[in-house]
């Protein structure tokens, strides 16, 4: 399937061509008709005789003031019909039409000379000697040409068979199991409800199937029309109307993105490699308020230079945009710029999203350097760099490439000790992680851990939640304690239920100092199983505590841990023969005063062996 374009000036005959190429009037606007101009966007198609598939077109308007519309059409073909009248030659509007169409990487341009009945031999000859050499001026130096009467059948034949061959020149094209169509028109039929129109750039769709309104709004496709055909599927590169369920008309644009997958992040900013037009003879300022074009929308953008105050030569340059509004686009679509009706500048989005901090970056420089010239492997561990973990998901999203490509490059940068691959056991969400940040990470984990040590020399380790806290702070909490499994696989980390510490520090730090030894002394040969810490240092109690020397009750009462057990015991044995145990049983059980009976009643509770039903307790099953 493919699509192709018409381009040129004002009233050299664009709509005439199509008119008589697929008898069908792409003039469908009253207006239009009244003023024998085409002002939208018009459609229409021929069969192509050698692979006996439609071939969509898409005939633009060509006055000046239109160039807005006609930047809606043609971001999508595969083949430009440049047409020039033999009575004007080359006019501006058709020197404007190509620059858009070289800035878009349109890779195929047919030129075709018109109203060769109108124009002696030699303004057709000047015509054509003009136009050859436009094309040329652009690097069409391949560019074929036709020399035609619009109204003769013959000479349509012609221009039909040699567009032919030329869409057959055509390289393949990537492909993509993502489906996506920029809306170039919207509007509601009666019984049907809410249709879009576009062409498919990507992809496979069919009827049932659900989409997403620029990545995120969920509807369903009811039905699909092509070419005046209802159809059940359609493939890139195939004009369609798209029967849309439960979506409103007056909340779709002319530009919104219908996709296949759903896309939760739309955003405002874009990073995008330009080179100005050939006939921009000013420069474009740093923070300059311009005109971008993505796909079918307009959208007003702040211009971002980066380290630069203008631009004004003919090179290429990334620059950063900043738009009024978030949308939903990717990576490699054509981008076209333009200011006070003039088309300056045009190029391709490298990425969607990025800060103006990561733009200024030099890692993020050379990124974008090896995406824009396809090296995939070097651009993927760039991006890796740049994120230190990032799913496959998304590196796949970032470097708009088939899966397959992107885990042979990966696989090289693995073997090369440049990544870490993870996989989960579902294998999705694969993480990529880059080994200079990994091994970064562990010697922060262990610093960590001896400064803990050094600082609690007590106690067995330090909290897991406050640990991964600190090793990774700004990450969403699951990707967080997905690394951190991950990175406390070390051998030389020690994990005790929720503590962790170094195994050198549990294998080197004596168990007890002298001072400790005698306060443990002391516990042991005291009848009494209440301890007084009022002078016994706090870390001292927490290591009594995690040794199971004594237990903590409620209101700050300590005990000696055998006792605890013991009268748990007798607690326990208690609810053999009873249901329920009251506070003056309790103590009578225990042998002590009331105050330490409810302490140890409510560390039983806070442990769930007990519950408090009003004054009695009962045991938890």
């Amino acid at each position: 399937m493919n699509v192709i374009g018409t381009a040129g000036h004002v009233d050299h005959g664009k709509s005439t061509i199509i008119k008589n190429l697929t008898s069908i009037d792409p003039d469908r606007l009253k207006e239009e008709k009244e003023r024998e101009m085409t002002i939208d966007l018009g459609f229409a198609w021929l069969n192509n005789t050698n692979t006996h598939e439609p071939v969509g077109i898409i005939d633009v308007p060509g006055h000046e003031d239109l160039v807005d519309n006609m930047l809606k059409g043609v971001f999508a073909i595969d083949l430009a019909l440049l047409v020039v009248a033999a009575t004007e030659s080359i006019k501006q509007q058709t020197i404007e039409h190509l620059e858009i169409l070289k800035l878009l990487s349109i890779p195929r341009i047919i030129l075709i000379v018109t109203k060769k009945d109108l124009a002696s031999k030699e303004m057709i000859a000047g015509t054509l000697s003009d136009a050859k050499n436009l094309l040329k001026d652009y690097e069409y130096n391949e560019s074929k040409n036709i020399v035609v009467d619009s109204t003769n059948s013959e000479d349509i034949n012609k221009l039909k068979n040699l567009i032919f061959t030329e869409l057959n020149e055509l390289s393949p094209r990537k492909i993509s199991s993502n489906a996506r169509m920029y809306t170039d028109r919207v509007f509601h039929k009666k019984g049907y409800g809410t249709i879009v129109t576009g062409t498919l750039l990507e992809g496979k769709l069919k009827t049932g199937q659900d989409v997403y309104l620029n990545g995120v709004t969920k509807s369903r496709i009811r039905g699909l029309q092509s070419y005046d055909q209802n159809v059940n599927t359609a493939n890139a590169k195939t004009r369609l109307a798209i029967n849309l369920t439960n979506i409103d008309k007056n909340t779709i644009s002319k530009g919104d993105h219908i996709t296949s997958e759903f896309l939760p992040e739309l955003n405002n900013s874009f990073d995008a490699k330009i080179k100005l037009s050939k006939s921009f003879k000013k420069s474009i300022k740093h923070n300059s308020t311009i005109q971008a074009f993505i796909g079918s929308r307009q959208i007003n953008c702040r211009l971002i230079l980066g380290n630069l105050k203008e631009i004004n030569d003919h090179t290429s340059h990334y620059v950063h945009l900043r738009s009024d509004k978030k949308i939903s686009c990717k990576v490699n679509d054509p981008i076209i710029l333009r200011s006070s009706g003039e088309t300056i500048a045009g190029g391709e989005i490298l990425n969607t999203g990025s800060s103006l901090k990561l733009f200024k970056s030099p890692v993020y420089k050379e990124y974008l350097n090896a995406l824009s010239k396809n090296d995939i492997q070097n651009a993927a561990e760039k991006l890796i760099n740049i994120n230190k973990v990032i799913t496959l998901g998304k590196l796949k999203t970032q470097l708009n490439q088939n899966i397959d490509e992107i885990k042979n490059k990966l696989s090289n940068l693995q073997k090369n000790k440049t990544i870490i691959i993870i996989k989960n056991n579902s294998n999705k969400d694969i993480q990529l992680i880059d080994v200079k940040w990994w091994l970064k990470k562990s010697k922060e984990m262990i610093n960590i851990l001896q400064n803990f040590h050094d600082n609690f020399p007590l106690r067995d380790g330090i909290n897991k939640k406050e640990l991964i806290q600190k090793l990774f702070p700004g990450y969403e909490t699951r990707t967080a304690s997905s690394l951190f499994d991950i990175l406390g696989q070390n051998s030389k980390f020690h994990h005790k239920s929720d503590l962790i510490s170094l195994n050198e520090n549990n294998n080197s730090r004596p168990e007890h100092t002298e001072g400790i030894s005698g306060i443990i002394k002391s516990i042991n040969n005291n009848t009494n199983p209440l301890i007084q810490t009022g002078e016994i240092d706090k870390e001292v109690i927490s290591y009594l505590i995690n040794k199971s020397i004594i237990v903590r009750l409620a209101n700050g009462i300590y005990v000696k841990q055998e006792w605890f057990n013991l009268s748990k015991e007798k607690i326990l044995k208690h609810f053999e023969d009873n249901d329920k145990l009251e506070i003056q049983t309790a103590k009578s059980i225990l042998n002590t005063s009331r105050k330490i009976t409810i302490a140890f009643l409510e560390k039983l509770d806070s442990d769930n062996t007990t519950k408090r039903i009003e004054n009695n307790r009962i045991l938890m099953k």
